[in-house]
């Protein structure tokens, strides 16, 4: 059946566009519509646009009759029927017949009609309102992220393609080589024998021949020759030879004396004065010698086939004589020879007009020159009878591709699948059209759906292949959000047969290619760069070269970014060093990376590496920056100046240099205008250094909302800023925002899950102060509730946390809140411990011994 991509339906206000792949399907659907009788309350008009132009293709388009007609659509596949509904908040039902076609049997030949149903529907349920969020202190936590497309651009999926070579015109030699001789073209009659002695001998021979008796046939012929001499029947008797030594060469597979008979066969082409003879002598050379690429024998075989025709008058064998020197010019490339040729009255006369129009676009295209095949072809395009000529068809649309008219080379390439489904190249033409319509970003389902047909329906293994990787690609290159069933897709990658060595190096290349790419969308950076070292790249040429070295420069990013996330800044330097030159600056300069080595550098506290990176970005602030290829997200930052401007308030902020750190904000500000958005960040860590808790809490909100994900690249600028928002909180005095975000920043295992140190300080810290502001809400009202969290709090500290500098602290909260519950005998144990714990300050210690003296009255008291 056809598949259901094969019609795309698109609801627009006021109006519903249905396009096809298949413009002969398009038109079925478009004539079976206009039988219909559309209801006014619904419709206006259906309009079939056929032309096709640039940027403009075939579609049906259906004007509904006002903006208050809603339109939803889908398949069933039970009934392989599209259902589109149309209605208004009242009237009445209508139905509108619809036809999808099906390519059951052959490819896109036999078409048969099924209906399918368009229902107007009537009082729907109402749209539901979304209810109002509203946004909770701990969303500030949250990164506002733009709405992404859901495929990269070509460029970043199997982003090579390369010529096609052109299709030749099939020239019918009309004999299978493998198989007959001379003799097809020019049979061996019957001898008169009952005339004399001669003839009865020729007969005796001849039947010796049919017979594959050629021992016997030579030995014949020999005593003819000493009996007779040299007769008439010379000719016959050395025809007779030759054909012998052909059957007997094809039999054998032994080509040495073929070639002899070839030699003899010509001598008796110039010596015979039977047109009929020497007409079966050159057809059968002029195929031999096509059929083994001699081209020039073939051409010097044709022409003289050409002239005795002529001669004879014989313009059939003249026609089929002309088209093989068309043939033999074409694939020699002697374009001049051949528009002189094709010049000539005669040839006009003898050769169809497509014929002659196919032999010089061959030629041209074979050449090079796609712009004369064009031009050939817009001359006489409105002259061509359908159907027009296979290589016409597919040289013109390969023509146009490499010229880069994509909306040109469809139509030819569609009528090219579904006139001459059954060439081979029908499976090329497949593979060219989902090419373009992936390269002019056309629906990704439809670009899946022309390739699968291309697996699906190829011969030709190498064509197949390609598909296979481009439809891998597809799904897992350039779409952002793969799905498992994505990955299955990576089978296609695998090898259609037994030995690399049988394929061809552009597949290759493309297949290293695809491969590469799927271990940097996996993040397997350190995969990729072993991968990428065993390429050859040497054996590419310069610009294919590049495209892998592009690639190869953003795995060391990758690399570099996963080492700086991890706060494992000597890996960033050491991949830093060890591949900058490698890859790095082989390509457009990459101002982040040179950021983030800069900092790494900054965070070791080796400021002369900082220095140093920051002198070379200043020495490149007018290089053109890196564009493509972002395997790796970058940041809202996108000038050199903004980075140097970052690199020097990080140093700001390193030395606490306060006073001047306020004056390079501002002009990091008016440097990037909206788009930085760290420009917020940086004035809320300037606002925490003065003690402006509350600009503080809101530059750092204002960041963590309209922030891009890759703004904060490391776990440790993500702990740093976690705990300056938190003490912000905290100093401000509002406890209860405080404790909103403090458990949600505690239960946020993707920000704090890792073992770095300083990450589990401040986590440390945050769930230490987080206890201390549960703890100031004791009062004689709630003190039972609140001294059951506090102990619930310290052991989920305790058990996170075998070792803290707050051991103290906590320990004597939790003796506080165990005495409130009247379990003194647990409470003053851990007074007594903390007595006798030499780790804890005097401070605390001071204040457990208040609490046992308050203790020891309370129960002299009682």
């Amino acid at each position: 059946m056809a598949p259901k991509d094969l019609l795309l339906i698109e609801g627009h206000p006021e109006q519903l566009v249905l396009r096809s792949l298949d413009f002969t399907f398009l038109e079925k659907v478009a004539e079976q519509l206009s039988k219909i009788d559309l209801q006014k309350k619904y419709f206006k008009t259906v309009n079939f646009t056929k032309e096709v132009t640039e940027g403009k293709k075939p579609e049906i388009t259906i004007s509904l009759a006002s903006a208050q007609v809603e339109i939803f659509n889908f398949y069933k596949d039970a009934d392989n029927k599209y259902i589109i509904d149309f209605w208004i908040d009242e009237g009445t039902p209508s139905k509108v017949e619809v036809p999808v076609l099906s390519n059951s049997g052959s490819d896109r030949t036999e078409k048969v009609v099924r209906p399918v149903k368009i229902a107007a529907k009537t009082n729907p349920e109402p749209a539901r309102t979304p209810s109002p969020v509203a946004v909770q202190p701990e969303a500030a936590l949250q990164s506002s992220k733009a709405e992404e497309k859901p495929y990269r651009d070509f460029r970043y999926g199997a982003a090579f393609f390369w010529d096609y070579s052109a299709l030749a015109p099939k020239f019918d030699s009309g004999i299978n080589l493998d198989r007959k001789g001379p003799e097809h073209f020019f049979p061996i009659k019957d001898r008169l024998f009952e005339k004399d002695e001669k003839e009865a001998h020729m007969q005796l021979t001849i039947n010796l021949f049919r017979k594959n008796k050629y021992g016997l046939m030579f030995k014949s012929i020999t005593l003819y020759e000493q009996k007779y001499g040299e007769d008439s029947n010379l000719l016959m008797n050395e025809y007779l030879k030759a054909n012998a030594i052909i059957k007997e060469g094809i039999r054998k597979g032994d080509l040495g004396p073929v070639r002899m008979a070839l030699q003899t066969l010509d001598a008796l082409s110039e010596r015979t004065k039977d047109y009929n003879m020497a007409r079966g002598i050159l057809k059968y050379q002029l195929a031999y010698h096509i059929e083994k690429k001699d081209y020039v024998q073939a051409l010097n075989k044709a022409k003289r086939l050409y002239v005795k025709s002529k001669e004879n008058f014989d313009y059939e064998e003249s026609s089929s004589a002309g088209e093989g020197i068309l043939h033999c010019l074409a694939q020699l490339g002697q374009i001049d020879q051949l528009e002189d040729f094709l010049g000539e009255k005669t040839v006009e006369k003898l050769l169809p007009g497509q014929i002659r129009l196919a032999y010089l676009i061959f030629t041209e295209l074979k050449l090079g020159h796609t712009e004369n095949v064009v031009r050939a072809f817009e001359k006489q395009k409105a002259s061509l009878v359908k159907p027009i000529h296979p290589t016409i068809l597919l040289n013109v649309a390969e023509s146009y591709f490499r010229r880069a008219q994509y909306e040109e080379a469809i139509p030819l390439y569609d009528v090219f699948i579904s006139d001459y489904s059954q060439y081979t190249e029908a499976a090329r033409a497949r593979v060219r059209l989902g090419l373009v319509y992936e390269i002019t970003d056309r629906e990704p389902t439809l670009t899946l759906a022309l390739y699968k047909n291309a697996i699906d329906r190829s011969q030709d293994a190498m064509v197949r292949y390609e598909a296979q990787i481009r439809y891998a690609a597809l799904r897992n290159l350039r779409k952002i959000k793969i799905a498992p069933s994505d990955k299955e897709a990576r089978v296609f990658l695998e090898s259609p047969v037994s030995s690399d060595a049988l394929i061809d190096f552009n597949t290759k290349k493309l297949l290293w290619l695809v491969r590469l790419r799927s271990l940097i969308v996996d993040h397997e950076f350190k995969k990729a760069l072993s991968y990428l070292a065993a390429i050859p790249l040497a054996g590419m040429g310069a610009r294919d070269a590049k495209v892998f070295e592009e690639d190869g420069a953003e795995i060391i990013v990758g690399m570099l970014f996963e080492a700086y996330k991890n706060a494992d800044y000597p890996m960033v330097i050491k991949t830093w060093e060890l591949y900058k030159d490698k890859y790095i600056r082989k390509v457009a300069f990459d101002p982040e990376t040179n950021f983030l080595a800069a900092q790494s550098y900054l965070m070791m506290g080796l400021t002369e590496g900082t220095q140093a990176i920051y002198d070379d970005l200043a020495k490149l602030k007018e290089a053109p920056e890196k564009s493509y290829p972002y395997w790796v997200e970058r940041s809202s930052v996108k000038t050199v100046n903004e980075y140097l401007l970052e690199l020097k308030i990080s140093m700001l902020l390193k030395n606490k240099d306060w006073k001047q750190l306020a004056e390079e904000i501002e002009k990091l500000a008016q440097a990037s205008g909206q788009n930085n958005k760290k420009v917020l960040m940086y004035r809320g860590l300037e606002s925490y250094a003065r003690k402006d808790y509350s600009a503080a809490i809101k530059w750092l909100e204002r960041f963590f909302l309209e922030k891009n994900p890759s703004d904060i690249r490391g776990v440790t600028e993500a702990a740093d800023l976690m705990k300056i928002y938190t003490d912000s909180i905290y100093e401000s005095g509002d406890l209860t925002k405080f404790r909103s975000v403090a458990k949600a920043l505690l239960n946020d295992t993707k920000m704090f899950g890792t073992s770095d140190f300083y990450v589990e300080s401040v986590k440390q810290r945050i769930h230490y102060l987080l206890i201390e502001s549960i703890a100031s809400q004791r009062n004689s009202d709630n003190s039972g509730e609140v001294d059951k969290q506090i102990m619930a709090e310290i052991g989920q500290f305790q058990e996170s946390f075998k070792k803290s500098s707050y051991k103290g602290r906590l320990d004597y909260l939790m003796a506080l809140s165990l005495l409130g519950g009247n379990r003194v005998d647990e409470g003053r144990a851990i007074l007594n411990g903390l007595l006798q714990d030499e780790s804890v300050s005097e401070y605390i210690k001071e204040m457990a011994r208040s609490e046992l003296s308050l203790l020891k009255i309370k129960e002299k008291t009682i």
